[in-house]
């Protein structure tokens, strides 16, 4: 699942990239190298089986939120 979580990476991080994903999803995919099953699971965009897939789910989440002081 490697090519997966570096494609996921790089699409948050690459905004070419992530416009070349938006017009053509399936060469992108082709071209980072990822298998039948790691494109289904991008297609589906199901946060839950890709998190399990890539193991990214044991990670620990945290919520951050900034407020502006009150004046």
């Amino acid at each position: 699942m490697s090519n997966l979580i570096k494609l996921m990476t790089r699409l948050g991080s690459d905004a070419e990239l992530a416009k070349a994903y938006a017009t053509n999803p399936k060469k992108v995919m082709e071209d980072a190298k990822l298998s039948p099953e790691e494109m289904k699971l991008l297609e589906e965009a199901d946060l839950k089986a890709l998190e399990k897939a890539t193991g990214l789910n044991s990670l620990k989440k945290i919520t951050i939120i900034i407020r502006s002081p009150e004046r």
